[in-house]
């Protein structure tokens, strides 16, 4: 992949990324309706993805690609960006986009510093590191800008198969014991069969975390099931057009499935773990250190109602999924009022509220509390500081990925001043 076209993925990867973009950019897979109609009769349908990104991505300032030395084999942020570039890119980023819908105040320009570059830089090369050979904005634009959609039918397929699967266990019960035995190892064997043939066709599976057994609550890991997507693509992959990824998402779900038909029939929920369990012990080492070096926060947290679940999960937030490993809901924050926002809404602010008297004050914070460069002090001091003016804009859509995402109840949460 040439420099122009690295450059377009990435853009585009961000904006997919970025919350409440006003954009067409982001909205090639909602170009037709599930009954084949168009969203928007105005606006012509483009079925290939690089046609369409001719069409709707502003044009790149030549002097971002213009370099005769380049290697898309790139590991460091460094190796993309000069300084010059850098700035060159949030001045484009930042003049040509805006936030905002109609009905929700006045659009504005983005405002991505350069923390908030690197950090979805960091993001990128995750799923550039699977596979540097696609455009990781389509399929990642796929799954997220169809996220709401992709979710509700993957989890109610999952629960049909799981209602299945509580149907027949309820007739094996009613067996003498050594017929019962046999006939979940044979179900057992009909999903394991099930499973073998999606592989064996190639396709790829959801990912996620089932949470509560008993009262079938999953979490659907995108990010991870995106990841296992890219590493099935072919380095000769190029069918980037609009109805490529139409699925068939009952064939998607049986890896969750027998995940819980291990669990109801034999009391098994580690058997697919999908981590190594040194890297799990040495996570859960760090987070239960990290919670006990903030156990003053910890304990004013519970005293906010907060569960000790629901506690980990604002840790992980805060250390940007560094402990997701440990089967915890997780989301990647990427800009630095996101942030904010989590501060706010957990009551971490309320509760250093006499310690946060200066740029200093928040560089301590930011130094304990995430892992990122104090330069994010002087935003947060900023933002704290401006009371006339909080930053507030965007919160609701932090909020909807607290509570429908992470499950966090929105009544535990801070209201918003």
């Amino acid at each position: 992949m040439n420099k122009l076209h690295r450059l377009q993925d990435f853009i585009i990867f961000i904006l997919v990324d970025y919350d409440e973009l006003n954009n067409n950019i982001i909205h090639f897979f909602h170009q037709i309706r599930e009954d084949e109609t168009p969203f928007d009769l105005s606006i012509p349908i483009i079925y290939d993805y690089k046609e369409y990104i001719k069409e709707h991505l502003e044009p790149l300032p030549k002097e971002l690609f213009s370099t005769t030395a380049y290697s898309d084999d790139f590991t460091e942020y460094e190796e993309l960006f000069s300084e010059r570039n850098e700035s060159i890119l949030l001045q484009y980023l930042n003049t040509n986009y805006i936030e905002g819908f109609p009905g929700e105040g006045l659009p504005q320009y983005l405002s991505i510093s350069r923390e908030d570059l690197e950090r979805y830089f960091d993001r990128y090369m995750q799923f550039k590191n699977v596979n540097n050979t696609v455009y990781i904005s389509y399929f990642f634009q796929y799954f997220y800008s169809k996220e709401n959609t992709l979710e509700r039918i993957a989890r109610e397929e999952l629960i049909n198969e799981m209602n299945k699967i509580d149907k027949f266990k309820a007739h094996y019960d009613n067996l003498d014991p050594r017929y019962s035995k046999k006939h979940r190892e044979l179900k057992k064997q009909e999903y394991e069969l099930k499973l073998h043939d999606s592989i064996n066709d190639n396709l790829w599976q959801f990912q996620g975390i089932i949470e509560d057994y008993s009262n079938k609550k999953v979490f659907l890991d995108f990010e991870e099931t995106l990841k296992k997507k890219l590493k099935l693509i072919p380095n000769d992959f190029n069918d980037y057009s609009l109805k490529s990824q139409e699925i068939n998402i009952k064939s998607k779900v049986i890896y969750l499935s027998l995940q819980y038909l291990y669990y109801t029939y034999f009391g098994i929920d580690s058997e697919y773990a999908l981590s190594n369990p040194t890297v799990q012990k040495l996570a859960r080492k760090e987070l239960d250190s990290l919670l006990n070096e903030h156990s003053e926060l910890v304990t004013f947290l519970d005293s906010k109602g907060f569960e000790s679940n629901e506690i980990e999960i604002l840790f992980n937030l805060l250390q940007s999924d560094r402990f997701s490993v440990l089967d915890i809901k997780h989301h990647l924050f990427n800009t630095q009022v996101s942030f904010y926002h989590i501060l706010h809404c957990f009551y971490i602010l309320d509760f250093y509220k006499d310690k946060l008297n200066s740029i200093n004050d928040f560089k301590k914070l930011v130094a304990t509390m995430l892992p990122y460069k104090a330069l994010n002090a002087q935003q947060f001091y900023k933002y704290y500081s401006d009371k006339r003016h909080p930053p507030f804009i965007k919160i609701n859509a932090t909020l909807e990925i607290l509570n429908n995402k992470l499950g966090i109840d929105r009544e535990k949460l801070k209201k918003i001043p």
